[in-house]
This record gives C-alpha cells, structure tokens and sequence, in this order.
C-alpha cells in the first residue's frame, strides 16, 4: 500500500484516544452465547439460505490479522458456489493492498450476465 494512502487510513487513529472506539468495536464482537450480540448473530445465520443463489464475489486479504484465513474456508464451505479470491500478500484493506489483481476481477464479475437475473452494472 502507498505510503500516502496508508497515512490517509490511519490519520483518524493516531493517538490512543482515537482508537478507544476501534477497539470497542472489536470487543463487540460476539465470540460465545453469552456476548450480548449474540442473539443478532443467530438472526443473521439463519437468513444466510437467502445467499445461496446470489452471486458471490470475495476478496480476501490472507494478512488481514482479524479475519483469518481459515474464515475465508469458512466463507467458501458456506457458499461454496462463492468467488473467493485469496490474495497472500494483502491485508485488512485487500482492495488497496491488492487492488491492480483485484479491480479487474470485481469489473469482471459485475459485467458478466447471470442467468438468474440481469446483466451486471458495468
């Protein structure tokens, strides 16, 4: 990633009292049944099914130190008929990190026709 966009991405966390909320975030995540956010976790399992004939393009970070690439097998179990794209050298902003790979599969995906629907915005 280019020195100035990484400068961009981080200039809102600069000091420690800035990254307060970014670390509340995570510690929201919900990791067993007992985490208060567990109850809409469940509720977004269970409306998953309705993906399972959407198109469905990922682009995964293999560096990203959240998520991990064993989720992104986890992506690929769930929706096996899923494009995940797994870029080794990229990390929690693949789109940056891998962009000049990237873009063009996104371009690719959208513009092709689906049988199932419309062609693709281009």
């Amino acid at each position: 990633m280019p020195a100035e966009v990484r400068r961009a991405l981080t200039a809102p966390y600069r000091h420690r009292r800035d990254r307060a909320a970014l670390a509340r975030f995570i510690q929201d995540v919900p990791v067993t049944r007992a985490d208060p956010g567990w109850s809409l976790l469940a509720v977004v399992e269970r409306m998953l099914p309705a993906l399972e004939q959407v198109p469905i393009l990922v682009g995964w970070g293999m560096r990203d130190p959240v998520l991990r690439p064993p989720l992104a097998d986890a992506w690929q179990r769930r929706f096996p008929h899923a494009r995940v794209l797994r870029y080794p050298e990229a990390g929690d902003y693949v789109l940056e990190d891998a962009r000049a790979e990237l873009v063009p599969e996104i371009r690719e995906f959208l513009a092709t026709p689906r049988a199932d629907g419309p062609q693709g915005a281009g």
